[in-house]
């Protein structure tokens, strides 16, 4: 499955997992797309940016409001889907 279906998928199963979830999913031209979830106040991020053929992951804060931008501050990076699924599941039930 292509990077961007699973997103989208991602997105759909947060969104019935639970009512208080916010998830959504922005695409760019360029073939990069990042999942913004948003849950009791936190926010997570799950990008993909086709450059570099890797998933990045992070919760942020709100130091990180000043220097956001795809790519710039992901703590976590993986070559692979299921594993960055499964840091952001891991960070969003910390």
């Amino acid at each position: 499955m292509a990077p961007l279906e699973q997103l989208k998928q991602l997105a759909d199963e947060l969104r019935q997992k639970s009512d208080i979830i916010v998830a959504d999913l922005t695409t760019h031209a360029s073939g990069a797309a990042s999942l913004d979830v948003r849950i009791s106040g936190r926010v997570f991020v799950l990008a993909y940016i086709p450059t570099y053929r890797e998933f990045y992951v992070d919760q942020l804060h709100d130091e990180d409001v000043d220097r956001c931008g795809i790519g710039t501050f992901y703590r976590f990076a993986f070559e692979h889907f299921e594993p960055a699924k499964q840091k952001l599941i891991s960070l969003m039930d910390e």
